[in-house]
This record gives C-alpha cells, structure tokens and sequence, in this order.
C-alpha cells in the first residue's frame, strides 16, 4: 500500500507539472516511485517543482531526456536522429585520468577519443574536433581545447549528425556532431562532497562540490565545483598541475528560469606533448614503452580559460516563450612550447623540431528568439524562431624554437635552450550570423512527426592587414518520424551546415597560418529506436559528404588543402540497459566507410581517407554484487587504419579497464571507494587520428583510487 501511495503521488506531481515545464516556467526532476527517492515538491499552487536527480534509462548510465541548443530539451526516443546523453554516474563510472570525460564519450558509437593529457579531442562519425567546436550549457565554442577535469559537469549530450540543425551557429564547424557538456546545478537535496583522489603515477586529485537551494520555495540555487590536481603523470618526466573552480548559479520562478555559469581554469603541462607525425617511412615501427616520454623534459604548456555563460528563458504566455543565451569564453595558450617527433625511419628514429606559438582566442556568443506552440486543424506544431551571432578574435603567432632527434627504443635526453617568452600578436577576426526557422509538425496523436528548418548564415573574415573575406550560406534541415508503438520510433533526416574556413595550424605544414575557404557538409540518416523492457537500441545508418581537406606532399614540404570531397557512409549500433537485476550494460560499435573523391588530380580518388577505422566499438559494463559492491569493466575495439595515402597501416587494438566500486559509511558520513586499472594487459599499440596522418600512443597501464564523501 505504501509504494502504491509513492507511485500515486509522483505520477500526480509529474502529470501536474508537465505542461508547465515544456513552457519554461515549471522544472520537474522526479524520482522512481519504485526506489526509495524521495520526490521533492515546492509550491504547488504555484506549480513550481525542483526535482531530485535527472530521470535515466535503467543502468542509469544514460538519460531520458536531452537538451539539444536551439530546439531545448526533449525526450530521447522522440528525437528523429542519434541523440545520447551520458548521465554523472557513467561520467564518474568511465572518465580516466589520461583521457578525461572524453573516455566517457566513446561509449557513444560515432565517438571515439584521441584525447591526451594536453588536448581534448574526439572523432565523431570520422570527423575530428576539438573543444573549439564543444558546446557549454549550449553555447558554441565555449569548451576549452585543453583538457578540463570532468568534475563540474552534470551531464554530456552527444548529437551524431545533424549539428546546425539543432544546435545554432558556431564558427568551429562541428562536421559528425555536436557535444554539449552541462555544468553541475543546484539539487532539491543539499549536498557538500570531498573528493580525494590518487591519478597514477603521483599525481593526486583533491575537489569540494558544494551545492544549495535557497528562497521560500527554493527557487535560488548556488552550486561551487572547484578541484586541484598536481604531481608527475604515469609517462616519466611529464608533470601536470591544475587548478579549476566554476560557480553556477540559478533561478527557477513561475514565469521565467535563469542559469549564469561563471569558471576559470589554470592548467601546467610539463614534458611536451603526445603526439606523433610521419614520415617518409616503407613500414610503421612498433609502438615504443606508452610509460616512457618521447619530447624533452623541458617542453611545457601554460594555459587558463575563463567562462561566462548566461541563460534564460522567459514565458510569454501559454504558448510562447522568450529565450536568450550569452556567452564569453577567454582562451590563453600563454606559454607553448612544444615539439611533435616525426618519425624518419623503420627503425624508431624520429626529428624534433621544437616551436614557441603562444596564441590565444575570446569568443563571445549570442542568441536569442521565440519557442511555442500553436494549432492548424488538427495538427499541432512547436516552432522556434531565432537569431544568434558568434565573435571571435585569435591571436598566434611565434618561432621555431630547437631541432633535435631520437629513437623510440633507447632513452633519449636533450639540453635545453633558452625559452623565449612575449605575447601573441592578434592573427584573425571572424563573425557569423545565423538566422533559424523551425518548424514540427505532429500528425496522428503526435506518432507521425515533420520537421522542416531552415538556417541562413552570414559570415566574415579579416586577417590582419589583409582584405576582409565574406561568404554566405543556406542550409535546410529536414526530418520525418513515425512511432509504430510507444516504445518503437523510426526515422529519416537531412541536415546541412556551413563552416567560416578552416585555419591551418601546426608546425608540420608549409602553409601554417592560411585559411582554406569555406566547406559546405550534407548529412542524411535513417534510423530505428527500440526500447524493450530495461533495454534500449538505436539502429542508424548514415552518409556525410564534405568539402575535403587533405595533406599534400610537395617538394618543399607538407601543405594542407582543400582538395575534392570526402564521403563517410556507416552504421552504428548503440544500446544501454539492464540484462537483469545485477548487470548494467552501455556501449555500442560502428561501422564506417571514409573515402576520398573527386580530388583535382584524381590520384587520390576512392582512397581511404587517412586515420579512419573501418569497426570500432566500446562496452562499459556494472556488475552489482550486492547493494555496496559494484565491479567494472569496458572493453575498446578500433580496427586497423590507413595512413599516408594507404601507404602505412595502423594495427588494429584492444583496450582492457576493469574496476571495482563499494559504498559504505565512515560513522554517519557517506563513502563511496573507487578503484580502477586502466589498460589492464599493459599492451602499447598506435592510436590513429581520423582524418590525418598523424599518430598517438596508447596510455600506459595506470590504476586510480577515489574516496568521495559525501559530508
């Protein structure tokens, strides 16, 4: 009779506040009757809710409901394209030390990470991208390029495929998808949490979450995340110090929601950086000892990021709403002195050449724009009308620093030089305007959905002392979804988008500096969701076509071009769930055809094209031995890859990690101990960057200890 009551009341409270939190001016968060959450309500008359926790599919490992940029939050299973939302447990579960949350990510089929300790990075469907391209809070290009401590994020939404059509306009064109981290708000339930934290090697992690509701009906909330971690990495001679803080503050009233994110993170990179380029080489040498440093000691990165992100959504009656999102976000690569080995020779040998390029970016973003709801006979229709512009000014600009060589199979020490030090000149300025129009169409007791945009883009570029470049773009979105049963949805969708150029960065290319003009991509998709009992899958197959950028090697060097088109077509397969009462499972794999076509010379043509692997897959896995011990295990999958025109393979790889979990108390104080062992045969193989013929080196094997108390 008591659970009886429990489901009563929650489907009340859910079914009371429903209309109200798809207008903006209501937030419901509920808990499983089932469990023995508590459902929190404020306010009733005035149907303001604050919920416990995000509701998630069973394994808790992903969420029901997404937040997708301009078109807002949505359910999941209703979305007419690939849409997954990692939950913070399976952040907390999964991230590692090495890669981060990026480790997380690749849980997502399209997503594979070649993260390192420097950089956050992941392919998506093939195409790279880096946090220039991430979204924070919905606000594009706010994510850091360095990589960031997973701990003040609350969730990651990942958009397989058609990223203009729901996101907005971003400068950094987001080819395969789109990421979307959200920061950490304020729960119904106060929380203060200590986390201590041992990363391998002896580097240590120590962090406060803070959280709190305040006003009569908790409608004001304060949530501060801050972290430091510092000490010598698990590859000798490379030492990491990061200190990070992020405030969030929030208000959640009758008539309007406001959200300000304010962060700054300072982060020392000592040892140089992970990767690896190719030369002129007949075979791929074996990958060397991942523990052991290939770059001199006396390399290092400085760089801090600061963050402000405003959102707000203000109802304007019934069926309309008012939104409005800004965004500032300083990047400084302050002191970056760094050297990539360049393979020369079968046997290991490999050249530095070592350069200071400090540079830096201020990005400032704005939106705004009508969301609601109206009737045409008997079909209901949710539009979004929009406007949002993007500012970005970079500055770059340095010196080739020091050459030196070495091998991958002895020890290698350099003596340092003097390290120049001065700012970087302002390089380029960009602007894009982006203007939406979307409209869905529910037919048939909403089974039978249409969704039509439209997305305009204006766009300039000014480099200095040089002629301001403008260009301009129309992209349509297009997609058709029917609902056989509540708990089968399939789909079919078209979506275009439009990049500002593509700057040539990096030391290996001739051309360093240059532009390349403006790339238009098409996507289309056809996919089927499935939820069965604890189970959920996704079955997608799809094709991107984009203006292709390639290496070309001409007698003077290496230069990066635009050349032709590049054609990936694939399948993912994507599920997350629970086998049964003990076993919790999320993962997927993908298949992927990357070619390249239509290239001037047509040398090139039907190749494929360089980085890219034909499977990959990844399954994370949480066996509950009893109701305090959990164990873990993921297993990663990348087939083999070629590189250089198809001249070099990359073997394929496996990746092992295995864990355990146990929650307990320390007198009255919550306790939650983490252990994990990462790579666990110790195997060192390449990683291949999709899109490039550039190389990683595994992680090495490592193992963390975590203790979170929960005060």
């Amino acid at each position: 009779m008591k659970k009886t009551k429990k489901k009563l009341l929650a489907a009340a409270v859910i079914y009371g506040c429903s209309f109200g939190a798809g207008h903006g001016f209501c937030t419901v968060e509920a808990a499983d009757a089932d469990r023995d959450d508590t459902v929190h309500v404020y306010d009733l008359p005035a149907l303001t809710i604050v919920g416990e926790r995000k509701i998630t599919f069973a394994g808790d490992m992903i969420e029901t409901k997404s937040t997708t940029g301009i078109l807002g939050e949505k359910d999941s299973l209703e979305l007419p394209y690939s849409v997954t939302t990692v939950s913070q447990k399976a952040i907390e579960t999964f991230s590692s030390p090495q890669n981060g949350v990026m480790d997380t990510l690749s849980l997502v089929p399209s997503v594979r990470a070649s993260s390192s300790k420097t950089v956050h990075s992941v392919t998506i469907r093939g195409f790279q991208q880096n946090g220039y391209s991430m979204y924070i809070n919905g606000i594009p290009g706010a994510m850091s390029s360095g990589n960031l401590p997973y701990y003040w994020i609350e969730n990651a939404t990942v958009v397989s495929g058609p990223n203009l059509g729901v996101n907005g306009t971003n400068l950094s064109d987001a080819i395969g998808g789109s990421i979307n981290f959200q920061s950490k708000r304020a729960q119904a339930k106060d929380n203060t949490d200590f986390r201590l934290s041992y990363n391998g090697g002896s580097a240590f992690e120590e962090g406060v979450d803070i959280g709190r509701r305040f006003g009569a009906n908790k409608e004001y909330g304060l949530r501060v995340v801050a972290n430091h971690i510092g000490g010598e990495t698990v590859q000798e001679n490379k030492d990491l110090t990061q200190n990070n803080i992020f405030i969030n503050l929030d208000h959640q009233g009758k008539r309007s929601t406001t959200n300000l994110m304010l962060g700054y993170s300072r982060i020392r990179y000592e040892g140089g950086g992970d990767g690896f380029s190719v030369g002129a080489l007949t075979a791929l040498p074996k990958a060397p000892d991942a523990s052991k440093s290939y770059t001199p000691s006396w390399l290092y990165h400085t760089y801090k990021d600061t963050w402000v992100i405003l959102n707000h959504d203000q109802k304007i009656n019934e069926h309309m709403k008012a939104y409005a999102n800004f965004g500032y976000h300083r990047f400084d690569y302050d002191k970056y002195y760094e050297g990539t080995p360049k393979l020369t020779s079968n046997d290991g040998d490999f050249q530095i050449n070592a350069e200071y390029w400090p540079l830096g970016h201020t990005r400032v973003y704005f939106g705004t724009g009508l969301r609601g709801d109206f009737r045409t006979g008997k079909v209901s229709h949710d539009y979004i009308i929009g406007v949002d512009k993007n500012w970005v000014n970079r500055d770059s600009g340095g010196d080739d620093l020091w050459s030196g060589t070495g091998n991958l199979y002895r020890s290698n020490a350099w003596p340092s030089v003097p390290l120049p030090d001065y700012k970087a000149p302002l390089q380029f300025k960009q602007q894009m305007t982006g203007y939406h129009i979307v409209d869905t169409m529910k037919f048939m007791d909403d089974r039978l959905q249409l969704t039509l945009g439209l997305h305009m883009h204006n766009s300039s570029y000014t480099r200095v002392r040089q002629k301001r470049q403008d260009s301009h773009a129309t992209s349509p979105t297009f997609a058709l979804s029917y609902k056989f049963t509540p708990d089968v949805m399939g789909y079919v969708s078209h979506s275009e988008s439009f990049n500002a150029g593509t700057l040539v960065s990096g030391a290996a290319y001739k051309n360093k500096g240059d532009v390349l003009p403006p790339a238009k991509t098409k996507q289309d998709e056809i996919g089927i969701k499935i939820k069965k009992g604890d189970f959920v899958n996704t079955l997608s197959f799809f094709q991107i076509r984009k203006a292709n950028n390639i290496d070309v090697e001409r007698a003077d060097g290496k230069y990066r071009t635009n050349d032709g088109q590049q054609k990936n077509t694939g399948f993912e397969w994507a599920f997350t769930g629970k086998l049964n009462d003990r076993l919790d499972l999320v993962g997927g794999l993908m298949y992927l055809n990357a070619k390249q076509a239509k290239t001037q010379n047509g040398t090139n043509d039907g190749k494929d094209v360089g980085g890219t692997s034909k499977l990959s897959g990844t399954v994370g896995a949480i066996y509950h031995i009893d109701p305090a011990w959990s164990l873990i295990g993921r297993v990663s999958y990348l087939g083999s890859a070629k590189i250089k025109n198809e001249a070099l393979t990359v073997p394929s790889s496996w990746k092992f990690d295995l864990g355990a979990s146990y929650e307990t108390k320390m007198g009255t104080t919550p306790v939650t101990l983490s252990l994990m062992c990462y790579n666990v045969t110790g195997r060192d193989y390449w990683v291949p960057v999709a899109g490039s013929d550039g190389l990683q080196l595994s992680a090495p094997r490592s193992v963390s200890f975590t203790a979170n108390f929960e005060l």
